[in-house]
């Protein structure tokens, strides 16, 4: 029989349309899925990887004397923090290229690391309290850094701690071992607790409660703009602490 047969023909024909038409109707179905029945999965994941939280530590309750004198109160200070990158080899990258100016040794880059790989979601605090000059000298080269962010933020400052410091304490970052335990679960990790004294007696009224706010990050890790401010909770300051104790005589016992 002739491959040219009209019969044939005709059916190959036939063949060749039904494969036309299912592969049309295959496209037309991933279409609908994908633009239609995911938009919203995608819509979220896109603003996932395109928004980042940003934690705004809350002021401490401020510390007086029985006459209304500062024990411990709050200074604005910046601190300079990485936004989490692609991966850790990126990150790795950019702070040795951040070593040099904020004095980062090779300690300093393990445990930022460590930072990274325990709250990959967060900023990883590179320099807790920077100095005007490191700031200065961090914009200047901002394009070198992706996902630098530095922020101002409230520092403890005891503006006596040479007579008070036995009495009054101090704050530093949390651990993990203390943050297993329930009363400060809450606290994140980086965040700061009472350590000694009257710090560590009234840390839960003193604390305050964090805020957050959200950026907007562009696919090279840089910082584009920060998101609305329906998006932004602000922190609420810790309960100030009125004490018996007496600076003055405090003062003078140290004469």
């Amino acid at each position: 029989m002739s491959s040219f047969h009209p019969h044939l023909l005709e059916r190959r024909l036939r063949v060749a349309r039904g494969v036309v038409w299912a592969a049309l109707a295959t496209l037309v179905i991933v279409f609908f899925r994908t633009q239609i029945l995911e938009h919203s999965a995608f819509q979220l994941q896109s603003e996932t990887n395109r928004l980042r939280p940003i934690p705004l530590p809350a002021p401490r309750g401020i510390i007086t004397d029985r006459n209304g004198k500062i024990l411990a109160e709050n200074v604005t200070g910046y601190t300079v923090s990485l936004l989490p990158a692609a991966d850790q080899d990126s990150l790795r990258a950019t702070l040795r290229r951040l070593a040099p100016i904020v004095k980062l040794d090779s300690l300093g880059i393990e445990r930022a690391l460590v930072r990274y790989r325990r709250t990959p979601y967060l900023p990883i605090v590179v320099l807790p309290s920077a100095t005007f000059e490191v700031v200065s000298a961090l914009e200047e080269r901002r394009l070198l850094f992706p996902g630098l962010l530095i922020q101002p933020e409230p520092k403890r400052h005891y503006p006596d701690s040479s007579l008070v410091a036995h009495l009054v304490g101090y704050v530093g970052e949390i651990t993990e071992a203390e943050r297993a335990q329930q009363r400060v679960s809450a606290v994140r990790l980086g965040g700061l607790l009472g350590k000694d004294g009257l710090e560590r007696e009234y840390d839960d009224s003193l604390r305050g409660a964090d805020g957050v706010r959200f950026v907007e990050v562009s696919a090279l890790g840089h910082v584009v703009r920060e998101a609305g401010a329906g998006s932004r909770l602000a922190p609420v300051p810790g309960r100030p602490l009125h004490t018996t104790i007496d600076l003055d005589l405090q003062r003078y016992i140290a004469q």
